[in-house]
């Protein structure tokens, strides 16, 4: 903010423009847009009652977080009709868990083996194999918060325009000394109070993330080819199963919807190492499927490509502002005038930097006041490191590897 300050008045006194007073303006306007798209956002609040079957893709889960999450399961199994575990050949040991407690869930709880590797022939077969009208693709280590999770989720379909929905979803923080963790949940938090309400109040959630989602069985079957099949570049997709079926849904003239009220947990990383590879996986997936869907993209409600196609912009402008500054080419007068050496003008532009991230993040830090201790850590995580893996995402999203698992 300080930097933008003093480029104002360069604006004001010398008719200047500068390239970061550009970038922090727009910035600003990205922010805004979101909240201002987001404060029309309200639940659905409308019971819905409908066969609902669940289907989780396994491989190699943790046998405690599969229990966990299965334990989770059962506290809304009046609302579920079925519940399929897709187990990948590779990991017959979790299909052996899922045996020993079917007895639990009165014959609703189910388990196979899919002999082709990768996520999306997990989800294909389960999705083939179920019977609800409401399929529910959920994670093997997402836990359902309580016992309204289901129920909550489903409401919005009592609305025949709604193909998809997307709930709630939080990072589980089991030890809070793993710092990677809470940013984890600190992003979720911003896309859960900021992203999802912006984009489900028009109707057009961009990404249903894949952690457990919701959405109409017979409108994605007829798809199941071209999901296993999705190549870009030459390459089979194997990451973004998500996504691509959130863009079935958005292409079928479907709204995909935030319901705020169906909540849960799912496991990170316990690394950094392992934060990163996540975050490079979901970036490239995201932006191919921007490029690669932005022609009808661009004729849906203004906030769906102006979110995505922001997300491309930023890390480039990012990169023209550091450049600009380390070779001198946004000069600024109004600083030159106030005669402070180089390390002053340093420390003041990072306090401008953290004030006008924090006030950015107030969503957040006013239901997690006990977070702002890390501002200065996520600030420079969505200030710069982010944008930098956004940068190597795109140059690099033809690669599939899931690299976390």
């Amino acid at each position: 903010m300080f930097w933008a300050f003093l480029q104002i008045i360069d604006l004001i006194y010398f008719q200047r423009v500068g390239i970061f007073l550009l970038f922090f303006s727009f910035i600003w306007a990205y922010f805004l847009v979101k909240l201002a798209f987001a404060r029309k956002y309200k639940p659905y609040t409308a019971p819905y009652h409908s066969t609902v079957s669940i289907v989780v893709p396994t491989y190699r889960e943790n046998k405690e977080m599969l229990e966990k999450a299965m334990a989770s399961m059962k506290m809304n199994l009046d609302q579920i009709s079925e519940i399929i575990y897709a187990v990948d050949y590779r990991d017959r040991d979790s299909l052996a868990v899922v045996q020993s407690h079917m007895e639990e869930f009165g014959g609703k709880l189910s388990g196979f083996i899919v002999e082709q590797k990768g996520k999306r022939a997990a989800v294909a077969q389960g999705l083939e194999r179920a019977s609800g009208l409401i399929a529910i693709v959920m994670d093997s280590d997402t836990i359902m918060v309580d016992k309204n999770t289901v129920g909550e989720l489903i409401k919005p379909f009592a609305d025949p325009r709604v193909g998809g929905v997307v709930g709630n979803q939080r990072i589980l923080i089991d030890d809070r000394k793993k710092i990677q963790k809470r940013i984890g949940d600190w992003i979720e938090s911003m896309r859960s109070k900021l992203s999802y309400p912006a984009m489900s109040s028009q109707g057009t959630v961009g990404c249903l993330a894949g952690r457990c989602i919701a959405f109409r069985r017979s409108t994605v079957i007829p798809h199941l080819g071209e999901f296993l099949n999705e190549k870009f570049l030459g390459v089979r997709c194997e990451t973004g199963d998500d996504r691509y079926i959130t863009n079935v849904l958005l292409k079928s003239d479907y709204k995909t919807v935030y319901q705020s009220t169906s909540k849960v947990l799912t496991a990170s990383p316990d690394s950094w190492t392992g934060f990163f590879k996540q975050q490079i996986r979901w970036l490239r997936s995201s932006r191919r499927e921007t490029i690669m869907n932005a022609k009808w993209m661009v004729k849906k409600s203004f906030i769906l490509p102006f979110v995505y196609f922001s997300d491309i912009i930023i890390p480039f402008f990012l990169a023209a502002v550091i450049t600009a500054s380390v070779f001198g080419l946004d000069p600024t007068p109004a600083a030159a005038s106030l005669h402070l050496d180089v390390i002053e003008l340093i420390a003041m532009g990072l306090s401008g930097a953290l004030l006008s991230i924090g006030l950015k993040q107030l969503p957040h830090l006013k239901s997690s006041k006990g977070e702002t201790v890390l501002l200065p850590l996520y600030a420079l995580m969505i200030g710069l490191i982010l944008p930098v893996l956004m940068f190597y995402a795109l140059i690099t999203m033809r690669e599939q590897k899931w690299l976390t698992r």
